[in-house]
């Protein structure tokens, strides 16, 4: 039983609801979390009443210490705390003190002179259909704070229902809409307080929401909580995520640029440095999602934003997949979405798990749109785009440039197994590619050292000319459904929409970005191997490797590594495409003899 100045709060919690919450606890705020005591189950015993209020009674004290201590925190202040203590399930009752206050009222009864005078009657605490609950808690309530300060919650979310409802959408102006999808907007917002401009992605609760559309929303929640901590100089961030009764919101960086598929619409084509420079951008963007165990499954140029300094940032992670466990044979998925241009062929059957071979297939293809204007297996309609993906032959304009060409050929191969940067090697197998090896330095393109041909242009922080007029010209009023509509859905759609499900199927999706990591500098991984990717004999330390492909010691290495290894994950793993692979040591031998590494770098 708790309270706050306007309301009592009785809540059902379990012991397992406590375990999970102190695991989140300890996940996002791992420094400031309050230990969560030993707590004892009941078992059966021979005197299990006995056994049952002794040991209810011990928890419950351990619980009620536990509560107020984390209340007196910073932690009680965290929108996952206060989600916690709010009504959840059907047995969550929130009852509001001027109700019980009028109840008391007008039931109380009427005192006769010869009766001897009662006490004055103490603060409301019952109600005819709570009054026992009340009265045994009437000592144990715990006080809620009213408010929370910006300082410690910045956006804050709530599902108390009908009696509580917190909305920060006041904290942002909201400026032009930059995108519109089938789930809610993308808006350009700006902070009141620090006045910063930020994308407002929100995401509508609709009536028809599925429950495999929940998953893939709080997949992407997950993953952008995830990569938050990295910073990685190609990867979207995230500041912030809450909510109210009718949408989802996550605060993102705003980028100035569009989207590589609005570049398309006004170029066609891209001058093909340009193209090199997007396609290593998106490589190193693959590989720290790789790298932590996200299939992106979504990598199209609507998916590709464009900063103010001309580099790409990969973002949309609603379709993604967040594996779990450090197995990563055990990576495999079979869920068929996507967008149909960029599907590989191992979804488009459906025949058979895929992994993440299916990312390069889609690089392979925006590679190809991005130097000829077109898709490699484009279609009046997906059913002809889908027949031609797994049949047609690959073909390339005239004088199209080699090495791209044999890249593209490599990343569009039908069998996963064979496909280029899905074996055992990796990312090492794309980017020790005569398309990138002779032309960049990895290190170089890490850390944005390479200029653009292309940086937007801009003549104010708010000159939004380079995004789609279509999407500027939209009202920003965010759909909202009313009180009615719900009753109404709840009541004649119940299994197409469980009741509830808006208010309960999100707990804990609220997110504040921690101080500590506002400034730091990128703590992504940016060694040019990885045994995620390649062999652990492999050294990332030699700054030489960055400027020449492969140099001959790791060239024994890698070969003795590989036929060790070949065997071992030849059922459990996609293998490496092992003819591009010795292809990329002699490449790599050759270019070591006849040409000066300095030449390479941009």
């Amino acid at each position: 039983m708790l309270e706050d100045p306007i309301h009592h709060f009785s809540l059902v919690r379990f012991i397992q609801d406590f375990y999970e919450l102190d695991k989140l606890l300890l996940l996002h705020f791992p420094n400031h979390r309050v230990p969560l005591p030993k707590l004892e189950h009941v078992g059966k015993k021979k005197n299990l009443f006995a056994s049952l209020k002794k040991k209810m009674k011990t928890s419950a004290r351990r619980i009620e210490n536990y509560l107020r201590h984390s209340l007196s925190t910073p932690i009680g202040k965290t929108s996952l705390f206060r989600d916690f203590l709010s009504a959840q399930r059907d047995e969550d009752r929130v009852i509001s003190k001027t109700i019980v206050r009028q109840m008391v009222t007008q039931h109380h009864p009427v005192t006769h002179n010869t009766s001897p005078s009662l006490p004055p009657s103490p603060p409301p605490s019952s109600n005819p259909c709570c009054d026992s609950i009340l009265k045994d808690f009437k000592d144990e309530s715990l006080m809620l704070e009213p408010e929370l300060s910006e300082e410690e919650d910045l956006m804050c979310s709530s599902i108390l229902g009908k009696q509580q409802n917190y909305d920060r959408m006041d904290d942002f102006e909201l400026i032009k809409v930059l995108g519109k999808g089938a789930t809610g907007k993308v808006i350009l917002v700006r902070e009141q307080q620090s006045h910063k401009l930020f994308a407002l992605k929100s995401i509508t609760k609709s009536w028809s929401i599925t429950r495999r559309e929940v998953e893939h929303i709080r997949m992407e929640r997950d993953i952008l909580v995830a990569l938050s901590a990295i910073r990685h100089p190609f990867l979207i961030r995230l500041h912030a995520a809450f909510q109210d009764r009718q949408n989802l919101y996550l605060v993102l960086d705003y980028h100035a640029g569009a989207d590589l598929a609005t570049l398309l619409q006004r170029y066609i084509c891209f001058h093909p440095e340009q193209c090199r420079l997007y396609a290593a951008e998106i490589v190193m963007g693959l590989q720290e999602l790789h790298r932590n165990n996200i299939l992106y499954r979504d990598l199209k140029p609507e998916n590709v934003l464009l900063a103010a300094d001309g580099h790409l940032v990969l973002t949309d992670f609603g379709l993604s997949k967040l594996f779990k466990g450090s197995d990563r044979y055990d990576h495999r998925t079979t869920t068929f979405c996507g967008t149909p241009e960029y599907l590989a062929p191992e979804i488009i059957l459906q025949d058979e798990e895929y992994s993440y071979a299916a990312d390069f297939w889609s690089l392979g293809t925006m590679l190809y749109e991005m130097l000829t204007g077109v898709t490699p297996f484009a279609a009046e309609t997906p059913e002809d785009m889908y027949d031609r993906v797994l049949y047609d032959d690959l073909t390339f304009p005239a004088r199209f440039d080699p090495e791209a060409m044999d890249l593209i050929a490599g990343l569009l191969e039908r069998d996963p197994l064979e496909r280029l940067g899905a074996g055992i090697g990796g990312v090492f197998e794309l980017r020790t590619h005569a398309y990138f090896a002779r032309h960049l330095n990895w290190k170089d393109v890490h850390a944005k050292r390479i200029q653009p041909l292309y940086v937007p242009s801009r003549t104010s922080e708010t000159d939004l000319s380079n995004f789609d007029p279509d999407f500027l010209e939209m009202s920003t009023h965010i759909k909202e459904e009313n009180d009615e509509a719900i009753l109404l859905r709840q009541r004649w759609l119940p299994e197409s929409c469980p009741l509830g499900l808006t208010e309960h199927a999100f707990r804990g999706y609220s997110y504040i970005e921690p101080d500590e990591l506002r400034d730091i500098p990128y703590g992504s991984e940016i060694s040019f191997f990885s045994s995620d990717y390649c062999y652990e004999d492999y050294e990332d330390e030699e700054d030489s490797q960055y400027s020449s492909p492969l140099n001959t010691a790791s060239v024994a290495t890698s070969t003795s590594s590989l036929e060790q290894k070949k065997l071992r994950n030849k059922q459990s793993m996609p293998m490496m495409n092992t003819a591009c692979f010795n292809q990329s040591i002699r490449n790599s031998l050759i270019i070591n003899k006849e040409e000066d590494p300095s030449a390479w770098r941009s």
